[in-house]
């Protein structure tokens, strides 16, 4: 599934795809926090939800505080790393 560059700038790329492709990109995150024993759940909000045109997609992951706090950045960039779709 192809993106197409809306607006490109120096700091942002923002995308415009249809909602089967949007349906599909959530499937596929569902299925790759799925894997994560630890996350309890997780809620998908913001742009990539409710706009035509979004630049991320913001995902907040409750995990029952099973990842220590001294560990939050780290998991953080373990699962975005993860998540590329």
């Amino acid at each position: 599934m192809c993106l197409k560059t809306v607006k490109k700038n120096r700091k942002f790329i923002f995308y415009d795809i249809d909602s089967d492709s949007r349906k599909k990109i959530l499937h596929k995150v569902a299925l790759a926090l799925g894997k994560n024993e630890e996350i309890i759940f997780a809620v998908v909000y913001g742009g990539f939800l409710g706009s035509k045109v979004f630049r991320d997609i913001d995902i907040a992951i409750f995990t029952g505080y099973k990842v220590p706090y001294e560990d939050i950045w780290s998991y953080t960039e373990s699962l975005a790393k993860n998540l590329k779709v």
